[in-house]
């Protein structure tokens, strides 16, 4: 929560800070010359009081040590409120000075401060020491008998010389009192309302800044939980149809199988077409099971790059000529991340293969290890048409200026 000095710079922001500095200086120095006329005018006119009465012996040694008392702290005082007027402390302290000295009412200059912070029981206390005091102050004061024994007659009394008798105007000393008291307690309360007004707005602004990121919050939570209904709606569709799907042509290989039994190019065919779509079957659940839980990350494919040499003939199928050379370093200490890029890369290559040259002949070769990286290369001939040219698996001529390498296709 931001402190009374903290507002007042920043209700002040827009002033350059040098005029900040003077405007405060300024400030100060009228504080103090007005505490200082009112200390030191109250104590003057109590010392003329202590002259008229012309007490003697101890009484009126008395009477000149409380006038000589409130004659140095008329002095000092002004300097201690320019320096803590925000104190506490200082606030009791000129309290209790004012009801034993004759200083007039000195706490109303560092009142309105306190009172901005007060609370309770401190903020009423205050209040109520202030009024006795300057009530008190009042009564002694009246008993001076002309203007220059009285504070009271001297603002009240209207004209006339200083040492003659003056009556007491009681509107005009109710005036007095209302500007000693109530003036400084309103002055307070005011400040004191303005910071709590000004502390309610940066909490309302603070609790404005806090909702509006909770709706962002809840924004992106609806969104994810559409996404999450979107990829189950998904999931639950790939695994009712395709997994169904998949599992027929799983049964349906397996029957084949055991009915080629004398056919055993075709019982191999047929066992390759079971084992590829049972295990298409488990890596569409492991896929249905991200798009359920993307924490629950699994990655379909090898486990390591050891298993590239099933992968390839799993892809190619049985029965077709193919010739692989893969030879890794380590392959079982190879980071997961490489296994999976190697086994789509591969994956791809020896699908365009099978998909575009299906009776030709595969080359696969993998090589390399830790430091030296990996090389991936996958090739297959090209046939010739009537004319000699050179024909795309598609049947289509091969157009450019580069005849394929070593008379086939390679990548």
């Amino acid at each position: 929560m931001p402190s009374s000095s903290e507002r007042d710079r920043g209700t002040a922001g827009s002033v350059p800070p040098w005029v900040a500095r003077v405007l405060s200086l300024l400030g100060t120095i009228l504080l103090g010359l007005a505490v200082w006329f009112v200390a030191l005018s109250s104590a003057i006119t109590a010392q003329k009081r202590v002259e008229v009465a012309g007490e003697g012996g101890l009484l009126g040694t008395l009477g000149q040590v409380w006038v000589g008392l409130a004659i140095a702290c008329a002095f000092v005082i002004p300097f201690v409120i320019a320096m803590r007027r925000r104190s506490a402390y200082l606030t009791w302290g000129l309290g209790v000075v004012q009801g034993l000295l004759p200083l007039g009412p000195v706490m109303a200059f560092s009142l309105p401060a306190f009172l901005r912070r007060a609370h309770g029981a401190a903020l009423a206390g205050a209040i109520a020491l202030h009024a006795a005091g300057v009530l008190l102050f009042g009564a002694i004061d009246a008993r001076g008998p002309s203007r220059e024994t009285s504070v009271v007659r001297m603002f009240t009394a209207g004209t006339g010389l200083p040492h003659e008798a003056a009556p007491i105007n009681l509107s005009g000393a109710v005036s007095l009192y209302v500007l000693a008291v109530v003036v400084p307690v309103a002055i307070g309360l005011t400040r004191r309302y303005r910071d709590q007004v000004q502390e309610s707005r940066l909490h309302l602004a603070a609790t404005q800044a806090d909702l509006a990121d909770r709706g962002a919050s809840l924004g992106r939570m609806e969104d994810e939980l559409t996404r999450l209904e979107e990829r189950e709606m998904m999931a639950r569709e790939i695994h009712d149809v395709i997994g169904h799907r998949l599992s027929m042509i799983n049964v349906y290989a397996g029957g084949l199988e055991l009915a080629a039994e004398e056919h055993p190019d075709l019982a191999e065919r047929a066992r390759l077409v079971r084992e590829a779509s049972q295990q298409t079957v488990d890596d569409l659940r492991s896929l249905v099971q991200v798009m359920r839980d993307p924490a629950a990350r699994r990655v379909p494919g090898p486990e390591s790059l050891a298993d590239m040499v099933g992968m390839v003939e799993e892809v190619l199928g049985g029965g077709r000529p193919l010739s692989s050379s893969v030879m890794i370093d380590h392959a079982e200490a190879a980071p997961p991340v490489l296994v999976h890029a190697v086994y789509r890369i591969l994956q791809e290559l020896l699908t365009n293969a099978q998909k575009h040259a299906a009776d030709m002949p595969v080359r696969v070769r993998v090589v390399g290890g830790p430091g030296r990286g990996l090389e991936i290369e996958v090739g297959n001939p090209v046939s010739h048409g009537p004319d000699g040219a050179w024909m795309a698996p598609e049947g289509g001529p091969v157009t450019g200026t580069h005849a394929p390498p070593s008379g086939g296709w390679a990548l």
